[in-house]
């Protein structure tokens, strides 16, 4: 006799398989990082909860530097993020962030850290999830302009939901503190992360610097870092992929300040990302290229920290011998692998193409100045490349001019501080431009790139397009004070004691309402850091103590 339907022995239903297969209600093999069912039937592998695995079918590649159907890839996978809270109010704001703020965000470069492991933390850890929704608050709300009062009482509200969430996910995360274990910890830096992304949103940038400084030290007392290196940090190997992106999200997050205050003397900390410590590096694609150029930069960087510190040596010439080899062979392989794309290929992907080779320029120019970087004269020799550098981001500026979605196509600007809105937490064109504009001594370069500044509207990580230009202004305005007037020759070399040395600017304020530029003077035989003058965002006016 059959039996009874209710009757039957059923076997346990398994909870530890993807995500992907536990919501199709299929047996899962549990392979990792990706399992291997999903990996054969091209799906997007979800991993197993927020420390186990996941990504794209086939390839770590970042979807947007990649084609359609990758684009499909991450906008299914946003998609599929199921509700996570009963509240109406915060599941608008979730919704606006998988909708609108994951997406745009991270940038030109897409990594595994947002398309995977945040998606993952926000369904499943409270602190995460409510980090989050204080993120969208803050990228829906916008910048602080003049709104109509209807429009005041909305901002306002979002202001308060945003920081009701961020108490919320600080609560949160008290447990996780005081555990210390590995996962907390992870949970610690993903909601980190974070909130460095939400203070950069809202103009908080000495709060962020700090966030910033508090993710690097728990990924020391972590040890995923070694533990006796004391400038330059390589991630210990066969570590787990959650891991591996956390420690990817944070040097990049490092390479933007280190290109902020690379042209004076600081304390070195070198964070690279997780890779083989070996150059040169072969790479396939855009996103695989920009992970090898980034750890070429941190090798300049430490270099030119070396030589501040220490006389130059044999050791140091053999060092830049290596970085220029490894830059060119960097720049073979890009050409080689990745041509530059042809019509019919979307747009994006030819500023995608021009922003590596445009870094790669910069990381060039730095390396010839490295064993003496302090030496304003020495960018004089080198005004073919600074020349080189331009004429690509003027290229970038016509490829994105031209496009209707890109963020340089003219808006309303709010004197001051950049207040439309437009930003991603990565970094563009605005760190190249600000370098042409200081290092140059080409009159017609560097009015050229202050022009280009101008044109900006939008914020790049920590670099504010608004900030970044009036400082850039304010640097030519000081060094060259009427000299081509005077010369009428566009052509005429920049006296050497009107050119300023180890330039910095320091954003005070949260929001930001002072930034103060410093750089240095000789006198009694060392340099000394001086504030050159100070401007109020606001007010909009400069206080020259020079």
């Amino acid at each position: 006799m059959a039996t009874p339907k209710s009757q039957r022995n059923w076997k346990a239903r398994v909870k530890s398989g993807c995500g992907t297969c536990r919501s199709r209600k299929v047996k899962c093999d549990e392979e990792r990082p990706v399992c291997r069912r999903c990996f054969l039937t091209g799906r997007v592998c979800e991993g197993y909860g927020v420390w186990g695995g996941g990504n794209t079918p086939s390839r770590s590649e970042c979807p947007l530097m990649t084609g359609s159907d990758d684009l499909q890839i991450i906008a299914r996978t946003l998609a599929s993020i199921p509700l996570v809270t009963s509240n109406v109010e915060e599941n608008g704001y979730f919704e606006w962030f998988r909708s609108r703020a994951a997406r745009k965000l991270p940038g030109t470069f897409f990594s595994n850290f947002w398309r995977t492991l945040l998606v993952q933390a926000t369904v499943q850890e409270p602190a995460v999830l409510h980090a989050v929704l204080a993120l969208s608050a803050a990228h829906k709300r916008g910048p602080a302009e003049a709104y109509s009062a209807e429009k005041s009482a909305v901002m306002g509200s979002q202001e308060r939901f945003m920081l009701q969430q961020y108490v919320r996910a600080i609560g949160c995360l008290q447990p996780h503190f005081s555990a210390r274990d590995k996962a907390s910890s992870r949970v610690a830096l993903i909601a980190c992360f974070v909130f460095i992304c939400l203070d950069l949103l809202r103009s908080h940038f000495e709060s962020a610097q700090v966030h910033l400084q508090n993710g690097l030290r728990i990924l020391r007392e972590t040890h995923l870092l070694p533990d006796k290196a004391k400038e330059v940090f390589h991630p210990k190997p066969d570590l787990e992929a959650a891991d591996v992106w956390i420690i990817e999200a944070f040097s990049r997050l490092h390479l933007q300040v280190e290109l902020l205050q690379h042209l004076h003397p600081h304390p070195c900390f070198i964070l690279q990302p997780a890779g083989p410590e070996s150059t040169p590096r072969d790479f396939h694609t855009f996103n695989e290229a920009w992970q090898a150029l980034h750890s070429l930069f941190n090798d300049i960087f430490h270099l030119i920290h070396l030589s501040r510190h220490l006389p130059a040596t044999p050791h140091h010439l053999a060092r830049q011998q290596q970085v220029q080899t490894a830059l060119a062979h960097w720049l073979t392989t890009f050409q080689t692998r990745l041509p530059a794309p042809e019509p019919p290929i979307p747009t994006f992907r030819h500023r995608f193409h021009i922003i590596l080779l445009a870094y790669h320029t910069l990381a060039t120019l730095l390396t010839l100045i490295s064993l003496d970087p302090d030496n304003e004269a020495l960018p004089d020799h080198h005004t073919p490349h600074f020349a080189h550098l331009l004429s690509q981001l003027d290229h970038l500026w016509s490829l994105s001019a031209a496009d209707p979605s890109s963020s340089l196509v003219a808006r309303r600007r709010i004197p001051g501080l950049l207040r439309d809105g437009v930003g991603v937490v990565d970094m563009g064109w605005l760190p190249l431009l600000f370098y042409v504009a200081v290092r140059c001594r080409v009159h017609r370069l560097r009015r050229q790139a202050l022009r280009l500044l101008g044109s900006a509207v939008h914020r790049e990580g920590i670099w504010d397009s608004g900030i970044v230009g009036v400082v850039a202004s304010k640097v030519v305005e000081v060094e060259e004070g009427g000299f081509y007037e005077e010369e009428e020759d566009d052509e005429a070399v920049l006296p050497e004691e009107r050119r300023l040395s180890g330039v910095e600017f320091v954003m005070l304020g949260a929001p930001v309402e002072e930034v103060v530029v410093f750089c240095r003077r000789r006198g009694d035989g060392a340099a000394r850091r001086v504030v050159l003058a100070r401007y109020d965002v606001y007010r909009k006016v400069w206080a020259d103590n020079l």
